[in-house]
């Protein structure tokens, strides 16, 4: 059986807390024992008891009484005020009255402000709810949304829902010993909040960046982290480094790796046919195997076939001699041999004019100048330079000399231009594997025909799509490599939260364990193939406009959780 002073403090703490049913139960209780056998003898004791307990519930109907008689107006603009101060407007104005910062009479205008206020919330869910938002998002919200709208990113907005959700629990907080645990229940009930809405805004209306889409469209693969940026990036390369959820990342970039390798060689086959696409599943390898058998087919089906070239044309060989000419200073020593290379070529065009001839002679003279580039001295990146020029000279002459199939044969020579791109970038790794944007890049600023082409971005068609994956996916993904101290820091910090609140350390561990759980899920290939290239396609205004919504108003709603929490 419940002690008589038990039963006297619930009975305070129901009327500080409003609670009237509960005030008139425990009175009742109160009332039976004090009145049985056993009381008898401390009687004496209890009348003083039982007079206070009588004030209180007299005082507990007044206030039931006035409370029913609010005003909606002024009950409205508490709720305003209550979202605009984080739930300490009620303190403010209850000490405004009294003219006093505790006391009696701040504690009994308090009390009869929060009744009101209580009540018209019952009556008036939906008005109460809103103004409270509203209030939320003008001060000190609305200054947090201001600054945040250039870069109001998942961290952020998490770290302004635990602050807005900790002021709130500490401002709904009835007793003073009870701030310390309200403010960090609030903390964590704010963050999960503002995670669940943020999320789901971002979901509804997902923000990607020019870079990711590109990719995407080009069929790769990427993670959660890749295509938001920012820290979901970071979080998820820190996630790598563990050991289960980090395999299941890492496997996740590797396709992702793979599959830029087959989005390169679809762009290579695009020069000959848009259409045309390497078949899905097939490794680096067979890519490059694949994109060189295509290429090899459109010379020798639509090009060579039908080629000719006369050497001795004034135009090319004036054009020749111009393009020749123009390293004279450059090379200084070195252009008589430029010049006599310049012959060489000439007389070998006018040997044989057959078009597989032309295809060898023009190819031996590409990769005799990407040779040249590729040495460290000066003279000689000059001479390969030259070399291009004398190449591409042909290639105008020849597409002007063979007009009717100018068009399959620039196809054709765009697509090998780029397949020795990728070709190079594909012999920098290990046999079998793919290699990275960063490799793809390099390769194309070794070999374009000038620094400026490949500033502008048009050394190459691959140039631009190389960038945006260097940009998104990085190099070579990492294995999990997570030290002893780094798996120990995390039970640290949990047991100090323990220590300060239980609760909150439940809380913590319980959103904790779901999202480990769930965080394999997220990389596996369904999301990566299908979920994250569905999240990347267009979407209704509508649905974009409430997802943005939802985002911004995600660190504020978090203190209307928090409240209704408390009034629970």
């Amino acid at each position: 059986m419940a002690h008589l002073e038990d039963l006297q403090e619930a009975l305070v703490n129901a009327d500080k807390a409003g609670d009237v049913e509960a005030a008139k139960t425990l009175a009742q209780e109160i009332q039976v024992l004090m009145n049985s056998p056993l009381n008898q003898l401390t009687i004496s004791d209890s009348e003083q008891n039982q007079a206070d307990t009588e004030d209180i519930l007299a005082r507990q109907a007044e206030i039931d009484k006035e409370a029913k008689q609010y005003n909606p107006v002024s009950e409205t603009a508490r709720s305003f005020a209550g979202g605009l101060l984080f739930n300490l407007a009620d303190e403010i104005e209850a000490s405004f009255k009294a003219g006093d910062l505790s006391g009696e009479q701040r504690q009994a205008a308090l009390d009869l402000i929060r009744a009101k206020h209580k009540k018209f919330q019952q009556d008036y869910p939906v008005l109460s709810t809103g103004a409270e938002l509203a209030g939320g998002m003008v001060l000190p919200g609305g200054a947090l949304m201001r600054g945040a709208k250039g870069a109001t990113s998942f961290a952020r907005q998490l770290a302004e829902g635990a602050v807005t959700g900790g002021i709130a629990g500490y401002g709904a907080a009835e007793k003073p010993e009870e701030d310390l645990e309200s403010a960090l229940q609030g903390a964590v009930t704010g963050a999960g909040v503002t995670s669940a809405l943020s999320g789901a805004g971002r979901l509804i209306a997902p923000r990607f960046s020019e870079d990711v889409r590109k990719l995407s469209g080009a069929g790769v693969e990427l993670t959660p982290g890749q295509a938001l940026g920012g820290i979901p990036e970071q979080l998820e390369r820190g996630a790598q480094r563990i050991p289960l959820i980090g395999n299941a990342i890492t496997e996740a970039k590797e396709r992702g790796i793979e599959s830029f390798n087959r989005g390169a060689a679809n762009k290579v086959l695009s020069n000959i046919n848009p259409n045309l696409k390497v078949p899905a599943g097939m490794s680096p390898q067979d890519s490059i195997d694949f994109v060189n058998d295509a290429i090899s087919h459109q010379y020798n089906t639509n090009v060579i076939p039908y080629l000719k070239f006369d050497a001795a044309d004034k135009n090319f060989t004036d054009s020749l001699d111009a393009v020749v000419n123009k390293y004279s200073s450059v090379l200084s020593n070195r252009f008589p041999e430029l010049q006599k290379r310049a012959e060489i070529f000439k007389k070998d065009l006018l040997a044989n004019p057959s078009g597989n001839n032309l295809k060898i002679v023009k190819s031996n003279l590409s990769e005799e100048g990407n040779l040249y580039i590729k040495s460290n001295e000066p003279k000689d990146k000059y001479f390969g330079k030259a070399l291009k020029d004398i190449k591409h000279n042909f290639l105008l002459n020849l597409s002007k000399q063979n007009a009717p199939i100018s068009r399959a044969l620039i196809r054709a020579d765009k697509a090998e231009e780029d397949y020795i791109r990728m070709a190079d970038a594909f012999a920098s790794r290990t046999a079998g594997t793919g290699f990275t944007p960063k490799e793809l890049g390099q390769s194309i600023r070794k070999q374009a025909p000038s620094r400026v082409s490949f500033a502008e971005r048009r050394a190459s068609r691959l140039q631009p799509f190389a960038q945006s994956g260097e940009n998104v996916l990085g190099g070579m993904p990492e294995k999990s490599s997570l030290n002893l101290m780094e798996l120990l820091a995390p039970i640290g910090g949990a047991s100090a939260l323990m220590h300060f609140s239980p609760e909150t350390a439940a809380t913590a561990k319980t959103i904790g364990g779901l999202s480990a759980a769930a965080m394999p899920l997220l990389y596996s290939k369904p999301v990566t193939q299908s979920v994250i290239p569905a999240l990347l396609a267009p979407r209704p205004r509508a649905l974009t406009q409430a997802g943005e919504a939802m985002r911004t108003i995600s660190p504020l709603s978090s203190q209307l959780f928090v409240n209704r929490e408390e009034q629970q």
